[in-house]
């Protein structure tokens, strides 16, 4: 979709949104102006009305998502602190959502990005603690392997920082900022070499009402 295109559709969604207000319409036209915004590669305007949502919306049945989407948001504009607050207000205010597995394990590769491995451990364990025989749950098993023998091979004498060492861990990390992990086109999904994924529940420009 081409930018103007996309202001478009935004606009028009945001003045449903204003002409329904807390109706399922209402509330359904804005989640669709943030996820528009997101997929068009919008970062900072999907960042503003995701947050705007979950103003008007904190209890609604995609409240979760919104959470999710934010994350996304300043993950992408390289916003670390931000996307791990926004993950941990995902696990801590939906305890029973299907996203609070992948929540925990992205809160520890962003520790990790971070240099803050005892938090990246702790955020591992939790996931591990939600979902030991599933997805999330062996990826965190594996990151917690692999920060133990970076741990152990670890030498004084290395001319390679911990910081790069922990970078090249994650994989294919070449840019500077956690954005060039992905293309911008898409958020990262389980056939991405450096992603866990989040396909299966990435939802379509939404239409139910929230």
């Amino acid at each position: 979709m081409e930018n103007g295109a996309g202001d478009a559709a935004v606009k028009h969604l945001l003045s449903l949104s204003s002409q329904h207000g807390d109706s399922a319409r209402g509330r359904s036209a804005l989640f669709s102006a943030a996820w528009s915004s997101f997929n068009a590669g919008d970062h900072r305007r999907a960042v503003r009305l995701f947050g705007r949502y979950l103003r008007q919306f904190p209890k609604s049945s995609r409240a979760s998502e919104a959470w999710w989407y934010r994350a996304w948001n300043e993950y992408r504009l390289g916003d670390l602190y931000a996307a791990a607050d926004s993950l941990a207000s995902l696990a801590r205010r939906f305890p029973d959502s299907s996203l609070v597995d992948r929540s925990h394990y992205w809160r520890g590769r962003i520790a990790e990005l971070l240099q803050d491995e005892v938090a990246a451990v702790a955020a591992y364990k939790a996931s591990l603690v939600r979902a030991s025989r599933g997805y999330y749950g062996a990826m965190s098993r594996r990151r917690l392997a692999e920060l133990d023998g970076v741990r152990w091979d670890r030498s004084p004498a290395s001319p390679i920082s911990t910081s790069r060492v922990l970078l090249a861990s994650l994989g294919k990390y070449s840019g500077s900022t956690p954005a060039a992990w992905w293309s911008p086109s898409k958020p990262p999904g389980r056939d991405d070499a450096v992603s866990d994924g989040v396909s299966g529940v990435v939802p379509k420009v939404p239409v139910d009402g929230g």
